[in-house]
């Protein structure tokens, strides 16, 4: 983290552990206050000159009072979470330029992933069928090694993108919707695999502080970052309404290109898939196909 002041360090933290704000309002408070601490301490009058609504001031203030940062520091030395903020030499570029992007970042793992450009993210259904699976098989470990799969770390084809990358010697970035520290990881039964991503010289990624739940309004976010990091979002398998097309088009949304497998019309698992290719998502037919998109010669 680029901040050396230990003060204003501690304050932004604080900041970004109160969940009210999300990278506008922290945006908008370092804007008017020019010091992330001074921001820590404004009091109400300060802040509703930011246009705040009273409840979220007074939750806010009264956070202040009970948050114990020491707690959250312990966790991030006990487990060894990196923290990467917006203004930091190595925050990664692609993600600078989406509409606001994380002002803070945690990590576990190897944070050297980031600064490569060469990311597919991959998404798809939580709940997939053979033809899904098929194709995950068909075309990730047939990617060149450079390449750096990036997914969500959910059920199915998360989970599926993330275990081929490994059995593949490729690297694996898995951006969650929760803290990245071990008693906050999602889902529990993915633990195990997050801890191989991070053995494996992997990384596991999240804008929430540790200790932060799976909230239902996180993986929207998480979604975002997920299409940000990326040159180009791969999809495997999508419903008609699913945060995989959501992430699709995010990507689209910041002018990244979005790859999609073609699918047989009567699968539900695979009708968003469909309106990709009707919008002008390109069709996936093979792993060269892929790499073409990435700029990457497969020979």
């Amino acid at each position: 983290m680029s901040i050396e002041n230990k003060y204003e360090k501690n304050a932004l933290l604080t900041l970004a552990c109160f969940s009210g704000f999300g990278p506008v309002t922290l945006k908008k408070l370092y804007s008017y206050f020019y010091s992330w601490s001074k921001a820590l301490n404004a009091n109400y009058q300060n802040l509703k000159q930011l246009n705040l609504n009273d409840k979220l001031i007074n939750d806010f203030l009264h956070f202040r009072k009970t948050f114990d940062i020491k707690k959250i520091i312990n966790i991030i030395n006990k487990e060894n979470i990196d923290l990467l903020y917006f203004k930091d030499d190595n925050y990664p570029p692609l993600l600078k330029e989406i509409p606001n992007p994380p002002i803070l970042l945690f990590l576990k793992g190897n944070k050297k992933l980031l600064k490569n450009k060469k990311q597919l993210s991959v998404v798809g259904s939580r709940k997939t069928n053979q033809y899904g699976i098929y194709s995950a098989n068909e075309l990730i470990p047939k990617l060149n090694k450079n390449i750096i799969i990036v997914s969500g770390l959910a059920y199915g084809i998360d989970s599926l993108a993330h275990r081929l990358a490994l059995n593949n010697q490729q690297k694996t970035i898995a951006v969650l919707g929760s803290g990245v520290d071990n008693n906050s990881i999602y889902p529990k039964e993915n633990q195990s695999l997050a801890n191989e991503i991070i053995i494996n010289n992997g990384l596991i990624i999240s804008e929430f502080p540790p200790l932060s739940p799976p909230l239902k309004h996180h993986f929207p976010q998480r979604n975002r970052i997920l299409a940000g990091l990326s040159m180009a979002s791969l999809v495997i398998q999508a419903k008609k309404k699913s945060g995989a097309l959501i992430t699709a088009y995010m990507a689209l949304d910041f002018n990244r290109e979005v790859l999609t497998v073609p699918a047989n019309i009567n699968l539900q698992y695979s009708q968003g898939n469909n309106q990709l290719i009707k919008n002008g998502a390109k069709v996936i037919l093979n792993y060269k196909d892929i790499e073409e998109s990435l700029n990457i010669d497969s020979s």
